[in-house]
């Protein structure tokens, strides 16, 4: 018994945790799991999600250095990707603005998704018609509305990913999104450039602002979470069982314990370790 050998030898369960083996899975359900529709829809979610990223980097460079706006300008380009670094600021807000109409019929992310997916059309279409030679500002502006757009459609996408999967299929649903990601990579960056050759740019942008509709179709597809709003942030869902909490044992400190289901067992109850014995200095 390694709980009973633990203590024999003075240490803690701290110490010395009992870790339950976990089911083996074959081979097919591992697979099986991405036929899934809700993989589907997440994957879906993954391409419209990485569409924006280079068409507001690397593709948009190309662009303005085709049209001849100088190097220096080009670099200050640069900064209209900085909602995606600032995204975390505007991102709790979400959680105390339900989007009329849509939200009681999609629920809160897909509605957010469907909004944000709806405004990045526009402003790539926009951005496709201006002439950054001519109007180098304006040109900027709707850029950086392309960038804004797309970090919130990223906020949603993932927390509702978060939420409709459950704990054990988490990394399933990041490999799904990655998937999705890199071929949104590819059509904004060596598709759209590709494309160029053959067509003018606001036809470039414009097949780009309707791939956009794959994140739609993705929306419509995908099913609500299985949670129930609890007020504040967030709901009660998968994510919520991996963060974790201290809580008191008895007088000897804090220790970590995890929020539900958790294949870590001690003495002192599911999801806990407890420390036997007084506190080391």
């Amino acid at each position: 018994d390694l709980t009973k050998a633990a203590l024999d030898r003075g240490t803690g369960i701290s110490d010395t945790l009992i870790v339950e083996p976990t089911a083996r899975r074959s081979l097919h359900d591992a697979v099986a799991v991405y036929f899934d529709r809700r993989m589907l829809a997440i994957l879906l979610m993954g391409f419209a999600s990485g569409l924006p990223l280079l068409l507001t980097t690397s593709t948009l460079s190309y662009w303005l250095a085709k049209r001849g706006v100088d190097k220096t300008a080009i670099g200050l380009f640069a900064l209209v990707g900085l909602p995606y670094s600032l995204k975390f600021r505007w991102a709790p807000a979400r959680e105390f603005v339900r989007v009329p109409w849509l939200g009681d019929r999609l629920g809160r992310r897909r509605a957010w998704t469907l909004v944000s997916q709806a405004l990045l059309v526009a402003s790539i279409l926009g951005l496709g018609a201006t002439d950054p030679a001519r109007a180098p500002f304006v040109t900027a502006l709707l850029a950086f509305a392309v960038a804004f757009c797309s970090a919130t459609q990223d906020v949603a996408i993932d927390a509702y990913r978060i939420e409709v999967l459950g704990e054990d299929e988490q990394g399933a649903g990041a490999a799904a999104t990655q998937s999705g990601y890199r071929v949104g990579l590819l059509a904004a960056g060596a598709g759209a450039i590709a494309l160029s050759d053959f067509a003018a740019w606001p036809v470039v942008f414009g097949a780009l602002a309707s791939l956009v509709g794959v994140g739609a179709i993705a929306v419509v597809i995908a099913p609500e979470p299985p949670a129930v709003a609890t007020g504040g942030f967030g709901r009660r869902g998968p994510h919520r069982r991996v963060l974790p909490v201290f809580v008191p044992l008895e007088g000897h400190g804090v220790v970590p314990r995890g929020c539900g289901d958790h294949p870590v067992r001690g003495r002192a109850g599911a999801g806990g370790a407890r420390r036997r014995g007084p506190p080391r200095d």
